[in-house]
């Protein structure tokens, strides 16, 4: 073989894995900015109000985050702000409402999920928190 083609297929390989780095780079710097959301029940009076306490654990930001409350039976909680953003290391408190408790089944697991997009664009849904609505009876008050 000649040495202008070994030059010729060195350089090849140089370019491809020099792109690989480029790419794994991009990935890198995204997931810096990722965000992630955990809440605890910090109050109740079960079932009118439900008060979270939640943190962004992640790097980056949280941005529109859309909360959504409800157990497995029929009751919902409602937030009255929507679409707010959390910053990283941030912890936000949030009070959700019942929506129409009379004549609905009370459930046994609570949720709260949240939908919430990075700095990017890209969406992500989460379960931030899930909990016995006995254990919420026991520990916090009845309505």
């Amino acid at each position: 073989m000649r040495p202008e083609w070994i030059t010729a297929i060195a350089t090849f390989v140089y370019a491809v894995l020099t792109l690989w780095i480029i790419l794994e780079m991009r990935k890198d710097r995204k997931l810096l900015h990722k965000p992630a959301l955990d809440a605890t029940l910090k109050d109740a009076v079960y079932p009118d109000w439900l008060q979270f306490s939640v943190k962004n654990v992640g790097k980056g930001p949280a941005l529109n985050c859309m909360f959504i409350c409800k157990d497995d039976g029929e009751l919902e909680w409602r937030l009255k702000e929507t679409g707010m953003p959390i910053g990283s290391g941030e912890t936000v408190d949030l009070k959700f409402e019942v929506v129409e408790k009379y004549e609905r089944k009370l459930g046994k697991v609570i949720g709260l999920d949240v939908n919430y997009k990075d700095i990017f664009g890209k969406s992500y849904k989460q379960k931030v928190y899930e909990g016995d609505s006995e254990n919420i009876m026991k520990t916090f008050r009845v309505g």
